[in-house]
């Protein structure tokens, strides 16, 4: 399992980004999750890894500060470096912003065969 600290960024609209290096040291398919940051001013994202877009994107905006477990689905990768990149994409109309944060990322093998 590769288990790997992120951060959060205070977006001033749609289509911004950061991205965070990954170093996956064994190939397989791995399931990718995350403990994305929620708020009041907390927008639309999506998750890519590569540039291929994993899973569906993901509304942060809640009425508190707090912290959500996100499944993003899986990714078959091989071993060395890769990139995951969090792209805020819009916001729900009650967000009073475009901020976004992952507290942590979390790639785990589901098959190493494939």
């Amino acid at each position: 399992m590769v288990r790997q600290r992120a951060g959060w960024f205070r977006a001033t609209g749609a289509d911004q980004s950061f991205t965070v290096a990954l170093d996956v040291p064994q190939a397989g398919v791995k399931d990718l999750s995350a403990a994305q940051t929620v708020a009041a001013d907390y927008g639309t994202t999506t998750v890519s890894v590569d540039s291929t877009q994993i899973g569906d994107a993901f509304d942060a905006y809640r009425d508190r500060l707090g912290i959500e477990p996100v499944e993003y689905g899986e990714v078959a990768l091989e071993p060395g470096a890769h990139e995951l990149t969090l792209r805020v994409t819009g916001r729900n109309p009650a967000a009073r912003g475009h901020s976004a944060g992952v507290d942590f990322l979390e790639l785990e093998l589901v098959d190493a065969s494939r």
